[in-house]
């Protein structure tokens, strides 16, 4: 046999392999996903998750949505204010 084919062969043979060994690998992953979603599921608590020492705080905060149809408000406020400055100063 020619060297060529030996050496195709040879790759050919080594990819299979790896296909093997990946493919092994992804079941025994998820193997052991199923695992801990098991021990999960009967405990009740996730190992992986820490308590934290205080509680975190809410970040979201309610912003009343303005159209600027029908405002009931007589002035402007003072971040639009700045804002006029700022685009009457770059003009």
């Amino acid at each position: 046999m020619a060297p060529g084919y030996e050496i195709a062969l040879c790759l050919e043979g080594m990819g299979l392999a790896g296909l093997a060994l990946g493919l092994w690998r992804l079941r025994v992953e998820e193997a052991a996903r199923v695992r801990a979603l098991r021990k999960v599921l009967r405990t009740g608590s996730d190992p992986r998750l820490v308590p934290s020492a205080r509680p975190r705080r809410d970040r979201t905060r309610m912003v009343p949505h303005l159209t600027g149809r029908g405002d009931t408000r007589t002035g402007t406020s003072a971040a639009a204010h700045a804002l006029a400055r700022a685009f009457l100063r770059g003009a």
